[in-house]
């Protein structure tokens, strides 16, 4: 059933009160009741059921298409060959700001890619992913012996035609079972691939209707879709008032974190495990690009990574995402039922991982051990063993056990700018990289892309971003604290996710859990 995408929907009782009959099917609105006529005899066992499947073909919007760079045809060795012909420590040293070494950063490399990255217009794909060429050919084979025949009706065509026809089912088979085997062998290299193969077996369509709604307000074109969705994300940011240095409460228990910076052979060591299959931020420059030329940018990315740790200001144009909507659940034309993803610049994360790598062993002792969202050897399997684990020694021995789920709503796009930077600081972060992390989350612009219509610029008031490297983290320095709250029952974290859980033997168990409750919402 689950392979198939099937859902059960019968709940009526026969004379048992069971259901001995099944109604399966993979669309969402199926009524099943009772039928007050009955078409054939009563079967005390297999009482008459009345089914209504609501079903509605609606229209997708249709996409953008736009011209783009073939940066998998392109000539890496002319352009490795271009970037290093350039004298990157006069031409960035000089520079002002760090803004302005990027900005002649790109200007560089975008007359390069002009001139040596081929351009293709992206067009919708008229076979399935897994037709081989030899097979798109037998198909046009056969659709010419079938026009011939449409119009002359020559025997010797209709057997061609069915020859043909023959031919293309059984290397249809092969080509599918072939394609199934490569998903499974690539699955860790290429896990995309394997996702939209479990998509398309699932029956899950990705495309958004060509028609949408943000409460009262209706859009029917990709623009004022876009600015609707932009519309709504915008208003989950809660009001942050921008941090002044001097409000921030500086930690003297803990040893600061020192002062860093990066070696070429760093930066080039993570340019080396970019995963060249990821898509392309809001510049336009894809993780392929970055790696194969790697040992070429990698000396300008150092100097100016080091540049920005030096001034506390994280470059502006790397603070810009894109923001693709993300389906989640009931109703696909309502805009409030899609989550946001940001899409950043590849340079953006390569920077932010060099830093993470750095934070996250600052953090490794200070996190709190329940929580175990986005830490390494930690996992949704360690946080529910533990549960299970605690959950068992106590029904062994005869006892109830009590918990209490619980869910932030909008968790990562609601953490205030002044509590995280106040709580940074109590933890041993120092001012310099302070006032980065300020500069790294003050004032991030965003546009909502789908289909490839974009929407109108808006700026993200509070929060970390989701799709980052170092955003995760934050949150969880952010949420760290809660446990030392809980002070009567047990507690596990997974990022946002909480559950506190208490052995229950009398009243005064209820009013203890209660009271955890309680402080969490206070706090």
């Amino acid at each position: 059933m689950s392979i198939n995408n099937l859902y059960q929907f019968n709940s009526v009782g026969n004379c048992d009160g069971r259901q001995l009959d099944l109604v399966l099917s993979n669309f969402s609105n199926v009524k099943v009741s009772k039928a007050p006529d009955l078409l054939s005899a009563l079967d005390a066992y297999h009482p008459n059921l009345l089914i209504a499947v609501e079903h509605s073909h609606s229209s997708y919007l249709r996409s953008n298409r736009r011209s783009h760079y073939s940066y998998f045809k392109a000539d890496y060795s002319a352009i490795v060959r271009e970037i290093r012909s350039l004298n990157w420590v006069q031409l960035l040293n000089d520079s002002h700001s760090v803004d302005t070494m990027v900005q002649i950063f790109y200007s560089h490399l975008y007359k390069i890619i002009e001139t040596l990255v081929p351009k293709r217009k992206s067009k919708l794909a008229k076979y399935p992913v897994w037709f081989s060429q030899g097979l798109i050919r037998l198909i046009s084979e056969k659709e010419k012996y079938r026009r011939k025949f449409s119009k002359y009706h020559n025997p010797r065509d209709n057997l061609e035609f069915k020859i043909t026809r023959k031919r293309c089912h059984k290397l249809y088979d092969i080509c599918f079972k072939e394609y199934r085997r490569k998903t499974e062998l690539n699955i860790r290299k290429d896990p995309k691939q394997f996702w939209s193969y479990f998509k398309n077996l699932k029956g899950r369509d990705s495309s958004l209707p060509a028609s949408m709604r943000l409460d009262d307000t209706m859009a029917d074109s990709g623009s004022s879709i876009a600015n609707l969705f932009a519309q709504h994300f915008s208003s989950i940011f809660t009001q942050t008032t921008h941090v002044v240095n001097n409000n921030i409460k500086r930690s003297t228990n803990l040893q600061q974190l020192p002062k860093f910076r990066f070696l070429e052979v760093e930066v080039l060591r993570k340019i080396k495990g970019l995963n060249i299959h990821k898509g392309m931020g809001p510049d336009n420059i894809p993780p392929i690009f970055v790696k194969r030329c790697g040992v070429a940018i990698a000396l300008p990315l150092t100097m100016i990574f080091n540049r920005s740790l030096q001034e506390g200001i994280f470059p502006n144009v790397w603070k810009k995402a894109r923001i693709v909507p993300v389906f989640k659940k009931d109703d696909r034309t309502d805009i409030k039922n899609y989550r946001p993803i940001s899409i950043l610049s590849c340079f953006s994360k390569l920077f932010e991982s060099l830093v993470h790598s750095i934070l996250a062993r600052h953090f490794e002792n200070l996190l709190d051990n329940s929580q175990h969202g986005f830490r390494g050897g930690l996992s949704v399997q360690t946080n529910l063993s533990n549960f299970i684990t605690d959950l068992m020694v106590e029904v062994d021995k005869g006892n109830e056990i009590d918990a209490i789920y619980t869910d932030f709503s909008s968790a990562f796009d609601k953490v205030d700018h002044i509590i995280l930077l106040n709580k940074l600081s109590q933890c041993g972060i120092g001012p310099c990289l302070l006032k980065w992390i300020e500069s790294y989350l003050h004032q991030r612009p965003q546009t909502v892309v789908v289909n490839g219509f974009e929407s109108a610029e808006y700026i993200a008031r509070s929060g970390v971003p989701q799709g980052s490297h170092l955003g995760p983290l934050l949150f969880l320095a952010f949420i760290n604290d809660i446990t030392t709250v809980i002070r009567h029952s047990k507690c596990s974290l997974y990022a946002d996710d909480l559950k506190i859980y208490r052995t229950v033997g009398s009243n005064v168990d209820v009013q203890l859990l209660q009271a955890d409750l309680d402080v969490i919402v206070n706090y």
